[in-house]
């Protein structure tokens, strides 16, 4: 499910390539709520792509009057692990 939200939040925003959904929260090292992170280029093949964070947020690029927050929620994902969730 979250792979799926951040997947078409992408979209919406804008399929450049240079903004990427992350597809589940503990495959992203140093995550933060509501950051925007990019793709670096890997140097090989065979190395995994990394992350670098932006200075940019949810909050700075959703329009709107509602106030966005990020709160822990008590549901697990697949491996039992809990899971960040925005709210309005």
């Amino acid at each position: 499910m979250f792979a799926a939200a951040t997947k078409n939040f992408v979209k919406q925003v804008g399929d450049t390539g240079r903004l990427i959904p992350v597809p589940s929260l503990s495959e992203a090292d140093h995550y933060q709520p509501l950051s925007l992170v990019t793709r670096k280029r890997k140097k090989h093949f065979w190395q995994k792509n990394k992350f670098s964070s932006t200075s940019f947020s949810l909050k700075d690029i959703l329009v709107g009057e509602k106030e966005i927050t990020a709160t822990h929620q008590s549901a697990l994902n697949q491996r039992g692990e809990s899971w960040f969730t925005p709210t309005t």
